[in-house]
């Protein structure tokens, strides 16, 4: 199982890009990665589509703003700029 997850990330993670294009904080092209919102541990979510979004590398995981380091900031953002994705995942975890 552990190897079809992986896998499924793989698959996961390039339709998030092709979805997104460009990191959806700045609009930069540049060290672009998928984000899962909620974590990959909470498997119900694991592979959903709405639970990724695209991020370049100092949105992601930056040291100051960014998703894995100010986690209120990225709340925020979520909740005022995508807010239906915000909606459905809080509704699958609250």
């Amino acid at each position: 199982m552990h190897r079809q997850a992986m896998k499924l990330d793989k698959i996961w993670a390039k339709e998030v890009r092709d979805r997104d294009k460009v990191c959806q904080v700045c609009g930069g092209k540049g060290r672009l990665q998928a984000h899962h919102i909620i974590p990959r541990a909470y498997k119900e979510t694991r592979h959903n589509m709405l639970n990724g979004i695209l991020l370049c590398y100092p949105h992601h995981k930056g040291k100051y703003i960014s998703a894995h380091q100010n986690c209120l900031w990225f709340v925020n953002f979520l909740k005022t700029k995508k807010p239906e994705v915000y909606d459905y995942l809080w509704s699958k975890i609250g």
